[in-house]
């Protein structure tokens, strides 16, 4: 009968083998940058062209517009924007607590504004963008109830219109209800609330810091 061998293996045996194996393998840095991002530094500015301390900027990359990377700026008005993917990325800013509201819908552009498009190249970074903001909007303030006087229940669906542009822009309003709107823009809106005829505002101009207080009497259908 044919006697079975049986080698054994120390620990030291074991160590050695995988030590020699990973000679000459390229280490992998966990900290090490990745060439399919880059940076964006700039200043933001108020309407005047003065630095805008406090305001957050946005960058959306042109192929994914749902991705948002965020900074805010400084004293000085001075953000820098980390790790943002390479290619074409849209740049703004808003500070609301100045009446700069969040303006990544064109509902909120001055007429013929675009936002401001950069190129990001691999592990550099885009510098001196100039991101200036204005006017400041208006504030619009709305009582939504019925014209009978009864209590409305459920809150009301806002749809906002302007000749130059083609898509609307909606919010989901509430009863009282206050949100900014674009100055020097002229603007509709419609009310719609189930069980009631849909309410049409009038063509309306707003001026920036304007408060604009609109009662909205819903007739039942």
């Amino acid at each position: 009968m044919r006697k079975q061998r049986r080698t054994m293996i120390s620990s030291k045996m074991v160590v050695a083998t995988m030590a020699a194996l990973s000679i000459g393998a390229p280490a992998r840095s966990q900290s090490a940058p990745s060439l399919a991002y880059g940076s964006v530094q700039g200043t933001v500015l108020d309407e005047n062209g003065r630095p805008l301390g406090g305001a957050t900027v946005f960058a959306r990359p042109e192929q994914d517009m749902f991705k948002e990377i965020r900074a805010t700026s400084d004293a000085k008005g001075n953000f820098v924007l980390a790790d943002v993917p390479v290619g074409g990325v849209y740049v703004d800013a808003f500070k609301e607590s100045d009446g700069y509201p969040y303006n990544a819908f064109a509902f909120y552009k001055p007429i013929g504004e675009t936002t401001l498009k950069v190129k990001v190249e691999p592990l550099m970074q885009t510098q001196d963008i100039a991101i200036k903001l204005g006017p400041k909007a208006a504030t619009l303030h709305l009582e939504i109830t019925p014209a009978d006087g009864g209590p409305l229940f459920t809150g009301a669906e806002l749809e906002f219109t302007r000749d130059d542009i083609p898509s609307p822009y909606s919010v989901r309003a509430r009863p009282h209800h206050t949100m900014f709107v674009p100055s020097f823009v002229p603007f509709r809106f419609s009310a719609t609330v189930p069980g009631y005829k849909q309410w049409n505002s009038q063509l309306i101009t707003a001026q920036p810091g304007e408060t604009l207080n609109i009662a909205v009497h819903l007739e039942r259908q």
